[in-house]
């Protein structure tokens, strides 16, 4: 069975393909190109917090401790019309429980990220999963909170607390 001749790729039409392919990753390069500097200035930070809290979960309390990785980019609006957006990320992984009774270990490893307007100061709160270790299935979740100035900035640690929804 043949292919209909439309079909058929010739050099012109690859090319022709590979240039509508190419078009939006192109036209995006040209437009931050061509934005002023500080359109396109994204401002990082990266910060290894303390943190410790107690929680109180289904089959005992757990206490938390260890550092928690808070990595925050300000990202301006490119066109100056609304106000800047701060990218958030949160990484547990260093971050380990024990039972209060038992002392059998929990493990903390997830790491989440956040959108937010960028105010002068606000809490910011985060759900996160723990579990047993070995044991994601059995995983509750837990609250942890902390400030953030302007977008970047944070407190001095992080508050681990039950997660008010269980």
């Amino acid at each position: 069975m043949s292919c209909p001749n439309f079909l058929r790729a010739t050099p012109s039409r690859r090319a022709g393909l590979a240039l509508f392919l190419l078009s939006p990753i192109l036209g995006a390069l040209v437009g931050v190109a061509s934005l002023p500097a500080a359109a396109q200035a994204v401002t990082t930070r990266e910060v290894m917090l303390p943190a410790s809290g107690r929680v109180r979960g289904a089959a005992e309390d757990v206490t938390f401790s260890g550092q928690v990785r808070i990595q925050s980019a300000v990202i301006p609006d490119v066109e100056g019309k609304e106000a800047p957006v701060a990218e958030i990320t949160v990484d547990f992984s260093n971050v380990s429980g024990k039972g209060v009774s038992s002392r059998a270990a929990y493990t903390a490893t997830s790491s989440v990220t956040l959108h937010r307007h960028v105010l002068p100061s606000e809490t910011v709160e985060v759900q996160f999963p723990y579990y047993p270790a070995g044991k994601p299935l059995a995983a509750q979740s837990a609250l942890a909170s902390f400030q953030v100035y302007n977008g970047s900035t944070t407190s001095k640690s992080v508050t681990i607390s039950t997660n008010p929804a269980n």
